[in-house]
């Protein structure tokens, strides 16, 4: 019976390793948990992460008395960390880093993984422990140990350490420099490893690289939920500046078990849409007629309009201080703004007293600054937009060219451009043809600007602009005649 005896060596050589691999497992878990905030790159990251898995399991698969196995699972550990698993940890650093045409980097590296595994395989430190029977003429009998290792070096090399350093020389989001700097740490301990033959750093150095990993998603599923865990710490604050008021009221009498059909919900949608996205000049619009809508459900009575308009102001504040911040003054004003409607006497102060909250928020908000990582996203969304209108893209394309999720993409372009992705689309592609409707036909026009068919084309350009497409170039021709 084999037996293993446990001592430095076998731990250095495979116990170590392993542990490694356990921890990269739990970066794997990770990261499918938190998938949707790392978006398109994930399925790469995770194929490197399994990849490498079982790189870090091969020393200690080789202690184990299965000759014939070991021999094929060592050469398949290799080509596959160095042929899938390095070129799909590239493509992942570059969905994050969004950078286009990735095959240009990508396919390099699968290429250069390919050579050196059959290098590799035919060398003879691998090829002579494990394949010795074939004949020595059919090997690479001139190659030493050490020039595998230096090889191995070279591909990693080129892999990781040069695609990295052009990555950190670009503007790119803080997490993702983070996670470049685990690869060149892991770069650092392979190399360090090779050279001096020291396996302990080989293997068990790339562990820190999976903290980082872990450490760099971390903080921007943090930076994500932090607004959301403010607006938890203020909600009772809220509550409580909401009612503030001299004289107790019992509002369970203006809040019935079934929704009233008869409120005006749809005003009120529109006011708090307006306030949300900063449109300040249709906040006097807005709010008159949601007033008017509201005075006439309460049946003039001045208490329940009270309610009402206390209730309209906290869901104005509170989603002003979910997106913006600054709990404390805001609160602070919904506070005064509650004990000044109820000791207001008539309807028209409390009216005026809700539209000036409302133009206060909604000013706020159009001067407000969106975050640097939202103004990138976006940016990065637009660029991509205006250099590939003219093809057939969706939101799974833009969402993949961003590097996140399409679901985050969405939300937060519209959250910053107060409009959807695909409307920004059809406004650039209606703009672009607006241009080339003076040269071109109809169909040439659409096929250009990325419509299938010259139909739809012609729905679409009706709906936005109010002609059809024959119709704007007959326009456009009588204004140029005249």
């Amino acid at each position: 019976m084999n037996e293993i005896t446990l001592n430095w060596v076998v731990f250095v050589r495979a116990v170590l390793p392993f542990s490694a691999a356990n921890i990269y497992l739990i970066v794997l878990v990770y990261f499918t948990i938190v998938r949707d905030r790392i978006g398109a790159a994930y399925s790469w990251y995770a194929l490197f992460l399994i990849s490498f898995i079982l790189f870090l399991s091969g020393p200690l698969v080789n202690l184990m008395p299965v000759d014939e196995g070991k021999k094929w699972f060592d050469l398949t550990r290799n080509i596959l960390l160095f042929s899938i698993g390095m070129p799909s940890l590239l493509c992942g650093l570059l969905i994050q880093a969004k950078v286009d045409k990735l095959h240009r980097f990508v396919l390099p590296c699968v290429l250069l993984g390919l050579s050196w595994s059959i290098f590799f395989a035919l060398a003879p430190p691998f090829y002579m422990s494990h394949i010795g029977n074939i004949r020595a003429g059919y090997v690479l009998t001139s190659v030493t140990k050490t020039d595998v290792y230096y090889s191995q070096i070279a591909l990693i090399a080129a892999q990781l350490l040069l695609p990295c350093l052009l990555l950190l020389a670009q503007t790119i989001k803080k997490h993702v420099q983070l996670l470049i700097y685990g690869v060149l740490i892991l770069f650092c301990c392979m190399t360090y490893g090779l050279v001096f033959e020291n396996w302990s750093v080989y293997y068990g150095g790339s562990a820190f690289t999976a903290i980082i990993w872990m450490l760099a998603v971390y903080n921007d599923v943090q930076l994500t939920n932090r607004k959301i865990k403010q607006h938890y710490l203020h909600q009772n604050s809220m509550a409580l500046a909401q009612y503030t008021a001299p004289h107790p009221t019992n509002f369970i009498d203006y809040y019935p078990n079934q929704i009233n059909e008869d409120y005006p919900f749809k005003e009120r949608e529109a006011l708090l849409d307006a306030v949300a996205n900063g449109h300040i000049g249709i906040i006097n619009d807005k709010v008159n007629k949601l007033t008017a809508a509201l005075a006439n459900f309460a049946q003039n009575n001045l208490d329940t309009f009270k309610v009402r308009t206390k209730e309209l102001l906290f869901m104005m504040f509170d989603a002003a201080i979910f997106d913006c911040g600054h709990s404390q003054s805001l609160i602070k004003r919904l506070q005064q703004a509650g004990a000044e409607i109820d000791k207001a006497t008539g309807w028209a102060e409390i009216s005026q007293l809700l539209l000036d909250e409302a133009t206060m928020l909604a000013s706020a908000r159009e001067n407000e600054h969106e975050s640097s990582a939202d103004k990138q996203l976006v940016e990065s969304i637009k660029t991509y937009i205006l250099t590939h209108y003219d093809t057939d893209i969706g939101l799974n394309d833009v969402a993949n060219n961003a590097g996140c999720s399409r679901s985050h993409a969405t939300k937060v372009f519209k959250n910053v451009t107060a409009q959807t992705i695909l409307q920004y689309l059809v406004d650039v592609r209606v703009h672009k043809a607006k241009s080339l409707l003076q040269s071109k036909s109809v169909t040439e026009t659409a096929y250009e600007v990325g419509f299938n068919n010259s139909a739809y084309f012609s729905t679409v350009f009706k709906k936005q602009t109010g002609f059809t497409p024959k119709e704007y170039q007959a326009e456009v021709n009588s204004k140029t005649a005249t």
